[in-house]
């Protein structure tokens, strides 16, 4: 450690407040500090919470950073800010002028510390079942046998015995019949043209004693006497004593044989409670956490005007007829700037508690009247900002779910995160038209006469405002969700990979389709629902990133990079 300047050396506690900072940049981070993805496997497996994984990866590579004579703070800035994050990089560890200042070499380690990073090896206490293991850590082609009886797949391949201590290499002789007879494979090493379903359990594999498969095992490890030990999964325990607890419930005194194992020979997952699965890992549950904690009210005199969410590095993306309820709020058609100096957003939750911080807007950087959206800039952008929410250019990739953050639920008025909003894909504009031309009547029948009253008035024809009531669907993300008016300018989110654990922005909430759906009295609000023809709509962020492209191209520049 002698290399090191010790000034350079990163407190504990630093480390512990900049891996909080760390949200949806992790997976990209880890691959600029050096790790390999065995290892970032290995440490998602020792640490199920998301916030221990960054915590103790930021930990063991900066003991070792340092360990190899190197400025831990100089490396992790740059790698900061090669994943965009460089807001974090220069309020905890460098100044701006430091890290423009940075050369190639002070921006990537050595050759020895690069080695010495993918030798970290991330296990916590108890990670191993029984005693006298052999953990296979990263290397490669290599099966495991560990005692006691639990099946964990640590490293490419581990199996169950009675026999503890063995570890064999799994290259030319021994991993072809590992890879015959096992449901699983290594995802480092090739495989058979064989699906792997059709492989037997590993568990029928070691209880037929005469069977070919229980001789490749003894061939595999003459050594280890492989026993007939509980070779049963976690999972399989548990599906094991809900069905005990089932049965029990019925009154019903069955045997384990009869019950639970022909249950378990013949489960399908889904059929115990639901037939969808609707379930999310810690990890996921800790992204979305973040994405909240980016999305906040835009208020004026403590009253939600709508929801905004941080883009770039200093800017909110929200729905333009939210700022135009700001800037006209008595819809006399003249808009006051001046008003905006009035309004703010706050990221807190609730965002009228004592003291909360809050984020006035410098001017309006964007907006689009047609898509229905609005960029504002942020005046004070040196406070703390939570992350920003990534954004996708691309089209969204075909899911049967998206996802809402934002405020307007019906009965609380705090920030809310709605999951699994149905995707209207069967819905386009022929089939919308048609409906409006088939039911045009009824639906002007069912308008409230107040409304009516109202663009007579004005001379607007109401048959015209049903015939506009869904112009433009095709160009928008249609969803259903729960939340109502004060979620315009709430982010849409798609989950494009949960295992690597990137959720982006595909779109912004902006308005009820239809436009008239609020006008209608509450038989015709009854009616549009049971037909379900009442959607929420969105702009896709597609759309938004083009348009932007073409009108502000350095805009564009800050904001989807």
């Amino acid at each position: 450690m002698s290399g090191t300047d010790p000034r350079q050396r990163m407190e504990p506690r630093l480390i512990k407040e900049i891996s909080k900072e760390i949200s949806t940049e992790f997976t990209m981070l880890r691959i600029y500090l050096g790790f390999t993805e065995p290892q970032f496997a290995r440490l998602k497996h020792a640490y199920p919470n998301m916030d221990d994984q960054i915590f103790a990866l930021l930990n063991a590579w900066h003991d070792v950073v340092v360990g190899c004579g190197e400025n831990p703070r100089h490396l992790l800035a740059a790698a900061l800010h090669a994943c965009e994050n460089r807001y974090l990089a220069v309020s905890k560890l460098v100044t701006p002028k430091e890290l423009d200042g940075l050369t190639c070499r002070e921006r990537e380690p050595q050759a020895e510390t690069k080695k010495r990073i993918q030798q970290i090896n991330f296990s916590v206490p108890g990670d191993s079942v029984g005693a006298g293991s052999v953990n296979n850590y990263g290397a490669h082609n290599a099966v495991n046998v560990f005692s006691g009886g639990t099946f964990i797949n640590h490293g490419d391949l581990s199996l169950a015995s009675d026999y503890s201590g063995v570890s064999r290499s799994s290259s030319a002789d021994s991993f072809p019949l590992i890879q015959k007879y096992c449901q699983f494979k290594d995802p480092n090493v090739e495989m058979s043209d064989h699906e792997v379903s059709s492989k037997p359990n590993i568990r029928r594999l070691l209880e037929q004693p005469d069977s070919e498969s229980r001789h490749a095992l003894h061939s595999m490890f003459p050594e280890a006497p492989v026993t007939n030990t509980t070779l049963e999964s976690q999972q399989e325990a548990m599906l094991r004593q809900q069905e005990e607890q089932r049965w029990n419930l019925q009154g019903k005194n069955v045997s384990r044989s009869s019950s639970a194992d022909s249950f378990l020979q013949n489960q399908k997952y889904g059929q115990l409670k639901k037939p969808f699965d609707d379930t999310m890992t810690q990890r996921m549950m800790g992204i979305y956490i973040r994405c909240m904690e980016s999305v906040g009210p835009i208020m004026t005199h403590s009253r939600t005007c709508g929801t905004g969410f941080r883009v770039g590095s200093n800017y909110i993306m929200t729905a333009w007829h939210v700022i135009t309820s700001i800037l006209d709020p008595t819809q006399t058609g003249q808009l006051n700037g001046q008003n905006l100096q009035e309004a703010y957003i706050s990221f807190s939750d609730p965002p009228t508690a004592p003291n909360v911080i809050i984020f006035t807007f410098k001017c309006i950087a964007y907006f689009h009247k047609d898509l229905d959206i609005a960029i504002l800039e942020i005046s004070d952008a040196n406070q703390r900002l939570p992350v920003k929410l990534s954004l996708r250019k691309e089209d969204i990739p075909h899911l049967k779910h998206l996802s809402l953050i934002g405020f307007g639920h019906p009965k609380n008025p705090g920030k809310h995160f709605e999951y699994r909003c149905p995707i209207v894909y069967q819905q386009n504009q022929a089939s919308l038209t048609a409906f409006v031309q088939k039911h045009r009547q009824d639906i002007i029948n069912h308008l409230d006469v107040t409304f009516v009253g109202h663009w007579q008035s004005k001379g607007i024809d109401p048959g015209a405002v049903v015939d506009r009531g869904y112009q433009d669907a095709d160009n928008k993300l249609l969803i259903h969700c729960f939340m109502e008016q004060g979620a315009s300018g709430s982010p849409i989110l798609a989950c494009v990979d949960a295992a690597a654990g990137i959720v982006e922005v595909v779109g912004v909430l902006t308005h009820c389709i239809p436009d008239y759906f609020f006008c209608l009295n509450n038989e015709g609000k009854k009616w549009i629902l049971e037909k379900e023809f009442r959607f929420e709509a969105g702009s896709r962020m597609k759309f938004i990133f083009q348009f932007l492209c073409s009108e502000n191209p350095d805009l564009a520049q800050a904001i989807f990079s």
